[in-house]
């Protein structure tokens, strides 16, 4: 998993570093320049997802569970693709 964090506010720019396995080299590197899109598998474990929310109390209705989705990196793909839903 890669992220930005850090000092946005200061910072332009940001580095990664990937390390893997030789023969995972050209799927990460794909990946990296573009040429692979990345896709969000949360559908797959969404109700894990959201029953760790609510313990964490983090969502307590169903405003706040949307509004949680709304965040995620799974609800701007399928804006950009609703297809990626349909399988569920």
């Amino acid at each position: 998993m890669i992220g930005r964090a850090g000092r946005p506010q200061f910072d332009t720019s940001a580095e990664a570093v990937i390390l893997t396995r030789q023969q995972n080299v050209d799927k990460y590197r794909a990946l990296a320049t573009g040429m692979k899109p990345i896709e969000s598998h949360m559908h797959e474990h969404l109700l894990e997802h959201l029953n760790s929310e609510i313990t964490l109390k983090t969502i307590t209705d169903i405003p706040t569970a949307l509004s949680w989705l709304e965040y995620s990196f799974y609800f701007q793909r399928v804006q950009k693709d609703p297809q990626l839903c349909v399988d569920w």
